[in-house]
């Protein structure tokens, strides 16, 4: 391959792996504006529901915290992993892109997804998934707490 096709190459996969990730991010906040509106939606329609307790659990904030831990570990946490993985696969091959400009005799290996940190501290230091998380949680803490009363 010569230096532009290598170029090319690393700067289309850049755009492969940065669009995956922004395609993701907006169905991602399409989702978390979706719950949003249908916690809200169920604040003010709660009294038709008449959910008080089922035994002696009340229904209503049970029903909270599995939908918030649920958000949490089964969406909100595997989708940041996927992103967090796209958007280092894309900063990889703009990288190599730099390199092939740099250096024709270059040629482009590309890390393994497996070697990206997906910590648990990284996940809740993201300004984006912690902002979604407290949103959700405080407006399911509204919700219990007007249920309640």
């Amino acid at each position: 391959m010569e230096q532009k096709e290598k170029f090319d190459a690393c700067m289309q996969l850049a755009e492969f792996w940065s669009g995956r990730h922004d395609q993701r991010r907006q169905f991602e906040w399409k989702v978390a504006l979706g719950l949003w509106a249908v916690i809200i939606g169920a604040i003010g329609y709660h009294e038709k529901l008449g959910w008080r307790c089922v035994g002696f659990i009340p229904v209503w904030p049970a029903l909270s915290v599995i939908v918030f831990l649920a958000y949490i570990f089964l969406w909100l946490r595997p989708l940041w992993d996927r992103n967090r993985r796209d958007r280092e696969q894309a900063f990889a091959a703009e990288s190599a892109a730099r390199s092939v400009l740099a250096n024709p005799c270059y040629a482009p290996v590309f890390k393994e997804n497996d070697d990206v940190d997906v910590s648990w501290l990284r996940f809740l230091k993201d300004w984006s998934t912690f902002f979604q998380a407290l949103a959700t949680g405080i407006l399911l803490i509204v919700s219990c707490v007007v249920v309640a009363t």
